[in-house]
């Protein structure tokens, strides 16, 4: 009887810590969900403000996400509502840069990008790896006390160096500049980006595990990058572009596969592959948009209006969650003499 007893009361103990862990993952996710529609409204009173008082979008959710970082680190409540912001930073990646980078992609004139791809290629390769190198030689030797490695200091370069096609998309569209310029602006700062996370891959291996780099892998990665990340991604447009037939007229399944595929796209090349996902994730989308016959006409005009949605979406909670990061980072230990390293470092590489 008493064996009985302690089991039954093992049981009910089991049932209630189960309870308690499960009531806390719902808390989490349930301020979680309160923190993204908070920071969407946020996203509507600051594009408000942003048409009435001439400033960009982007900037006003960045600081928006600065004064909210400021209530993350003086208040404990609000720290309960900002925990998603410390998601990994690949699972931050996976979850916004397809559709950003997509939404783009899909929606540039494809004649444009091929007649202006030799300029885009010209502007992202040889210029990252200049600018790369010259940033490395500025990190070894003005910031020294903190005793890089040259690979650390190249490593240091290639971040520096990389353009953001978020920020870059967003402030052109906000311009309004010419087509053509805003073609070869976006192209060089998407090609831009997906050589730079492969260069970083290269520099950081050798940087963290104190190897000697091969010219000749490196070389070989890179060419792997630019010819291989295209190829898969040209496949997998031709992939969806055969769903697509089979199901068209259906505005809601045909903008659910080509969202689905994006991210397959992104998920494969960078999992699986070893590539450069954002390059394939471009190609996937310019493919697509160049052989627009695969999807009806009753689609298209919604699938750009639903995709310009989602990317308004993303872009928003990207730019809040960075302002969280900064403001909380910045307030843990860091000292005077880093912020203004940080500020002389920003202005040598805009120079």
């Amino acid at each position: 009887m008493e064996i009985i007893i302690n089991s039954l009361e093992y049981s009910k103990n089991d049932t209630e810590a189960s309870f308690e862990g499960n009531e806390e993952a719902y808390m989490h996710g349930a301020r979680s969900i309160q923190f993204i529609m908070c920071s969407l409204f946020a996203g509507v009173v600051i594009h408000f403000g942003s048409k009435r008082y001439q400033f960009p979008f982007t900037v006003g959710c960045f600081l928006f996400g600065v004064l909210v970082g400021l209530m993350d680190v003086h208040s404990e409540f609000i720290r309960k509502f900002t925990l998603i912001t410390r998601m990994n930073p690949s699972d931050m990646m996976l979850t916004f840069l397809p559709i950003l980078i997509f939404e783009s992609a899909f929606g540039m004139d494809p004649h444009v990008f091929y007649r202006a791809l030799t300029q885009c290629m010209i502007l992202a390769v040889p210029g990252l790896l200049f600018c790369t190198a010259l940033t490395g030689v500025y990190a070894k030797y003005a910031l020294e006390s903190y005793e890089w490695s040259w690979y650390t200091a190249l490593l240091f370069g290639s971040v520096i160096s990389a353009t953001d096609p978020v920020a870059v998309v967003s402030l052109l569209k906000e311009m309004r500049m010419p087509h053509s310029f805003t073609i070869v602006i976006e192209g060089e700062s998407l090609l831009n980006d997906g050589i730079a996370i492969v260069l970083y891959e290269i520099l950081s291996h050798h940087a963290f595990t104190n190897l000697e780099l091969s010219l000749t892998d490196s070389l070989l990665q890179l060419l792997k990058t630019l010819f291989v990340a295209p190829l898969f991604g040209h496949i997998s447009a031709k992939i969806a572009e055969i769903i697509l037939i089979k199901i068209y007229i259906s505005p809601v399944s045909e903008m659910t596969v080509i969202l689905i595929q994006a991210y397959i796209t992104y998920f494969v090349a960078e999992k699986f592959l070893g590539i450069s996902a954002v390059l394939a994730v471009v190609v996937f989308g310019v493919t697509l948009n160049s052989n627009r016959m695969c999807i009806s006409p009753e689609s298209e005009s919604l699938i750009h209006t639903d995709l310009r949605l989602l990317a308004v979406y993303a872009n928003t909670l990207i730019f809040v969650i960075v302002g969280i990061l900064i403001t909380v980072h910045l307030s843990t230990g860091y000292e005077a003499k880093d912020t203004l390293l940080v500020f002389f470092t920003y202005i040598f590489s805009h120079f």
